[in-house]
């Protein structure tokens, strides 16, 4: 007697005994237990299986298809087991830069007219990144932040090594980050103009000491934070967001290019 391997058809037509479940018989005929009993070359089936629903062998094979929609099942055709693409798989929080518009303008001057200090980040010579704080000066932002300095200084080298700089700024407004590119000016006229006397406490020399120098930060883009509710209202949002679950919102932010 030889059993029929219900996924091998090779064993189709070999001689066992009649009688036995999922045997042939001398001619190759189907024998089983029940007169509804089928064997196939993918196995038996009796009266509880329909015939009709075992594949035909020598039907060619139908494959996955990949379409935009994903991996799809040929034999079900509206049935998606698999997205095709990373995109379609992960939502990853947008952080797009937008073109700043007037509104934006508003919100970062206002930033950096609350701030009395910046913290300036340059890259050094090796490749580091460098940052110190910086007085603000007392001019509205147009898109230019600008900063006295002394030359030679370490700073400068670093500018003119690199001129990719950025410039973060914090007060009761907010926070506030401006990324661009920096450039040394030693124009008298524009000292002139911006000078103060806080300033002279840092150039004993006033005006005519020769190390006087500008930093210009033509500025790229910027990332703000911006609220006007007092701060003790933002920790309160923010404790309150840590009990309860969630973010706390504690105003607005937005990454424009400028």
């Amino acid at each position: 007697m030889t059993l029929n391997d219900p996924f091998d058809a090779t064993t189709a037509g070999r001689p066992g005994t009649p009688g036995s479940p999922g045997t042939t018989g001398p001619s190759g005929e189907p024998v089983g237990t029940s007169s509804d009993t089928v064997n196939t070359a993918y196995g038996r089936t009796d009266a509880a299986h329909d015939p009709s629903t075992i594949p035909d062998p020598n039907d060619t094979a139908e494959v996955t298809k990949t379409t935009n929609d994903g991996l799809i099942d040929a034999g079900i055709s509206d049935a998606v087991t698999a997205p095709s693409t990373d995109a379609e798989t992960t939502n990853p929080a947008s952080n797009e830069f937008h073109a700043a518009d007037d509104d934006d303008m508003v919100t970062i001057a206002k930033l950096v007219k609350a701030s009395k200090i910046a913290l300036l980040t340059t890259v050094t010579p090796s490749g580091q990144l460098h940052s110190r704080p910086l007085a603000t000066q007392e001019v509205d932002f147009d898109g230019d932040l600008w900063f006295f300095t002394q030359d030679p200084s370490s700073k400068v080298e670093d500018i003119r090594s690199n001129d990719q700089v950025n410039a973060a700024f914090e007060s009761g407004k907010g926070y506030l980050s401006v990324s661009g590119s920096a450039t040394l000016v030693h124009d008298r006229a524009k000292i002139d103009e911006l000078w103060t006397p806080t300033v002279s406490a840092w150039f004993p020399d006033g005006k005519d000491d020769p190390t006087v120098a500008l930093i210009k930060i033509s500025a790229q883009s910027a990332e703000y934070w911006a609220s006007d509710e007092p701060g003790v209202v933002s920790v309160f949002k923010i404790a309150k967001a840590a009990l309860t679950g969630g973010q706390p919102d504690v105003g607005e932010n937005k990454s424009v290019d400028l």
